[in-house]
């Protein structure tokens, strides 16, 4: 019995020496963990940081211009009410009562991206025959046309408001009406229908103003509608690390 009580007193010694050692051990491997863990954070805040201040999130403004030729443009005249001019390499203005012409004219801007600021619109017409001194207007259709069946029975409706307008000059070249705020409205998705061009006092004597066409064979003076935008660049949206959970060390006994 003796014999027995000293082995089992040795054992429980030895197992009281070695429990500590093992739970220091893996304590141990623990500690040697932590600088890994605290360095993956340190990474992930530092990749985080880097998106947010990217250069990239600065909107970049891109200047351009364009340079457009007539989709289409033909003219009117009351006393020809059923007659069709889309083929003509002239289109008129006249005021005179019972003989009223009125132009049409239209221009795609598709090609300008949507949302671009406009910062200036220019629409250009050259003379081929004038009646010096009289107020021609343009003013936004607002109804749509076929350049090929319009008449005066069939022409479209017109904004209220005049765009612009210019007094016709004494010598033949070319003019221009400041078009702006309607390039704008259409690249931002209002319906695109054109202009019309007419004489500010209609019913009153006058003679025929007369413009070339896109149809005319003068190519440099068919008529053309010059804008100059601004693009903006979207702004990338910073998009964070994913984040990966370490597994905390566990102590092995």
């Amino acid at each position: 019995m003796r014999q027995i009580r000293i082995h089992l007193n040795q054992t429980a010694k030895q197992e009281r020496r070695t429990q500590p050692a093992l739970v220091h051990q893996a304590w141990g491997r623990a500690e040697r963990s932590w600088p890994l863990i605290v360095a993956g954070l340190v990474i992930s805040l530092v990749a985080a940081i880097s998106i947010v201040l990217s250069p990239d999130s600065t909107p970049t403004v891109t200047a351009a211009t364009a340079s457009l030729g007539a989709s289409a443009d033909t003219y009117v005249k009351e006393d020809r009410a059923t007659d069709n001019f889309g083929v003509a390499t002239d289109m008129a203005v006249k005021a005179d009562a019972t003989k009223v012409k009125r132009s049409l004219i239209a221009f795609d801007v598709s090609s300008i991206p949507a949302g671009s600021t406009i910062d200036s619109a220019t629409l250009t017409l050259c003379l081929t025959k004038v009646s010096v001194g009289r107020v021609l207007e343009v003013r936004r259709v607002t109804q749509a046309w076929s350049e090929t069946t319009v008449t005066w029975i069939s022409q479209p409706t017109v904004a209220a408001t005049v765009t612009d307008t210019i007094t016709v000059p004494a010598a033949l070249g070319c003019v221009s009406w400041t078009v702006t705020a309607d390039v704008q409205a259409w690249v931002d998705g209002a319906a695109n229908d054109g202009w019309r061009i007419s004489d500010q006092v209609e019913g009153t004597a006058s003679g025929d103003t007369k413009y070339r066409t896109r149809e005319n064979i003068v190519t440099a003076e068919r008529p053309k509608l010059d804008v100059d935008f601004a693009t903006n660049t979207p702004t990338p949206t910073p998009v964070p690390p994913t984040a990966t959970n370490t597994p905390t060390p566990t102590p092995v006994p």
